[in-house]
């Protein structure tokens, strides 16, 4: 039977910075992950039982149908308590696995880094340490209570959404959906433009812990001989940098994004919807109340995109993270005696050291 130290060291030797070192992290709450996914897929599944029961209710009150009516409310109802119930379970699940991990995570850090070399500190800064201690845990943090869940509501329910629009009308879905090629276009260029900018921020963050922590360690010097204006140039410095890269990598983003985002947004998709129909009711095509479900459902094929485009990027970060963290894992330690001896004597001797 396999000890907890053992079963630590042969996570520290999976965990190997190869690209699925997020997923090898991420194994033992691997089981809860899933079964909270599939939760949140319920839940997103549900929250449009309020939506598609206006269709039936209008078509019902219309034609007098009490019974039918109660029905449909009692229906819709249901899925509200279906999904408050699935969704509770959900976040419950994600941020029991989230907590373990972490604690896991942040027990096999402090222990491989209790057992590194010297040197191995000598030749990084602090800031780099805590990037990977403090920054990088907390990606992986926010893609396991966070993103996972916001991603699969964010896929789950627009695809629900469009299947039940297509199978009431094909005509009135596409016309409903006539600015989505182009914002897929978009987010298309903003998300390659983001990813390879991602590592050139990232280095910009780590100047600017490096710069402050350098600041924090000579206070004591720059109180007593700093000269004003002057003692803290290098922190300035860093800061406008760091403001510099940012505003270079995510100007050119921001802008592509608004006019994407505005293409999606409620108002336009009312109005692609509302044009829609009031051109297919003047034709005799369709009915008024049968629009209805386009006008409603319409807006939450496209309220879910703001997170399905920052999604990507959240996942990217924390794939980057489980690599650091991973090759600090895989990091050789100090070699120990597998029979340690107490010393005889006082004599010590050092013999081939190197830092």
């Amino acid at each position: 039977m396999a000890t907890s130290g053992e079963t630590m060291e042969s996570e520290e030797r999976a965990a190997d910075g190869r690209p699925g070192a997020l997923g090898e992290l991420l194994g033992p709450v691997r089981g809860r992950l899933i079964l909270g996914v599939a939760l949140q897929a319920v839940a997103s599944i549900s929250s449009l039982g309020s939506f598609i029961a206006i269709h039936p209710l209008a078509t019902a009150l219309l034609a007098g149908d009490d019974d039918r009516a109660w029905r449909v409310v009692l229906f819709a109802a249901v899925t509200l308590m279906v999904r408050f119930v699935a969704q509770s379970l959900s976040y419950l699940l994600m941020h029991d696995a989230d907590m373990e991990f972490q604690l896991r995570l942040r027990r096999r850090l402090a222990r491989r880094l209790g057992r590194l070399p010297l040197g191995w500190f000598s030749s990084r800064n602090s800031a780099t340490v805590k990037k990977t201690l403090a920054d990088d845990v907390e990606s992986l943090h926010y893609l396991v209570a966070h993103s996972l869940p916001d991603l699969t509501m964010a896929i789950v329910a627009p695809v629900a959404a469009l299947s039940y629009l297509l199978f009431l009308d094909w005509r009135l879905t596409l016309l409903t959906l006539v600015t989505m090629p182009l914002f897929g276009l978009m987010f298309r260029v903003t998300g390659r433009r983001s990813g390879r900018q991602g590592e050139r921020l990232g280095r910009a963050i780590v100047g600017v812990n490096t710069a402050v922590i350098e600041f924090v360690q000579g206070i004591t010097v720059i109180k007593a001989f700093g000269q004003r204006g002057r003692a803290d140039v290098r922190y300035t410095a860093a800061v406008d940098a760091y403001m510099a890269t940012l505003s270079a990598v995510k100007g050119p983003i921001l802008r592509l994004s608004s006019i994407a985002y505005a293409l999606v947004s409620p108002a336009t998709m009312l109005l692609a919807s509302l044009g829609g129909g009031t051109l297919f009711v003047a034709m005799g095509w369709s009915r008024p109340v049968e629009v209805l479900p386009f006008v409603l459902l319409g807006l939450a094929i496209t309220a879910p995109l703001v997170v399905v485009t920052y999604a990507p990027q959240a996942i990217n970060q924390a794939r980057q993270a489980a690599v650091r963290v991973a090759e600090l894992l895989n990091t050789p330690v100090l070699a120990e005696p597998e029979r340690p001896s107490l010393p005889s004597g006082n004599r010590v001797e050092f013999t081939d050291v190197t830092f």
